[in-house]
């Protein structure tokens, strides 16, 4: 029988190194009264992310009490497409003076657009996201977050510990003309298909925005457990993991025998149901 091995990605000490907040503003010019909510990572509706939902509720929270020192950063790599439909739903929402859009950025200002934040937000629905390497270096640089609880995502935030967990529920089954046609569509439509059947909490990623807010003691708190937590990711410490393993794997192929793989060949597609079934909160009947 085939063993699984769980070993994390890394991420880089310059994550660690402290950068004074206030000259982060300056650079983004950003006041110091704003309370800024920071994105990082593909803007993909495929293979990422559907921020819509994210939005709404930011133009709730906007709307009801929040309007004039509430900011979210949204930055990462996308295509000229990509950018364009979350332009268009910024423009929908009216939402001109609250979220800015930081595309393509060079990423010698990474480091700068953590720091220049008070909390990370990441509510991911895609099947392909199983770590969440964007998560780590925003703990790593003291920052509270609030993330979908998916995947590998609930491995790395702890809830009400160093930030908040948003329940996410999928179907108990998928739609029939979507199990029926997984292995012959293009991986990046089958993504999107299933990251749509995903569905948030959305009250609840609301309260947990505005909990955060509110409280500065909170997100100082919160920002302290990310990066202690964070500091058992770093690549000086991971690698001698991969080093044990990568040893390991060679004195198993010396000692191995040739296999059918043949009869091997169902696992390249597998039950998607079965599969990625741990992967939200909970799991809801069709029926």
């Amino acid at each position: 029988l085939p063993e699984i091995s769980k070993i994390p990605l890394g991420i880089d000490q310059r994550f660690f190194e402290p950068v004074n907040k206030m000259e982060a503003r300056r650079f983004f010019n950003i006041s110091q009264e704003i309370f800024v909510c920071l994105y990082v990572g593909r803007l993909s509706l495929r293979s990422k992310a559907d921020l819509s939902p994210v939005l709404e509720i930011f133009k709730r929270i906007v709307t009801e009490n929040h309007s004039h020192d509430l900011l979210f950063i949204i930055a990462g790599g996308g295509t000229e497409h990509d950018i364009s439909l979350i332009e268009e739903i910024i423009e929908r929402y009216e939402l001109f003076q609250n979220v800015v859009i930081f595309p393509n950025f060079p990423p010698e200002v990474k480091t700068l657009l953590y720091n220049a934040s008070d909390v990370f937000v990441s509510i991911v629905d895609n099947f392909q996201e199983t770590f969440g390497l964007n998560i780590l270096e925003a703990m790593a640089s003291g920052l509270p977050v609030i993330s979908s609880d998916f995947s590998g995502y609930r491995d790395l935030v702890i809830n009400e510990k160093n930030g908040f967990l948003i329940p996410t529920i999928w179907s108990e089954e998928l739609p029939e003309f979507i199990k029926e046609n997984l292995g012959i569509i293009d991986p990046s439509i089958a993504r999107l298909y299933l990251s749509q059947t995903v569905a948030f909490d959305l009250e609840e990623l609301q309260r947990r925005i505005v909990a955060l807010y509110d409280n500065e003691n909170l997100r100082t708190n919160m920002g302290l457990a990310s990066m202690k937590r964070a500091k058992g990711y770093r690549w000086e410490k991971v690698i001698h993991s991969y080093e044990e393993f990568w040893t390991n794997l060679s004195q198993e192929a010396k000692n191995s025998k040739p296999k059918d793989f043949k009869k091997q060949m169902d696992i390249l597609l597998g039950d998607f149901e079965k599969t990625f079934s741990h992967y939200p909160s909970r799991l809801i009947d069709n029926n």
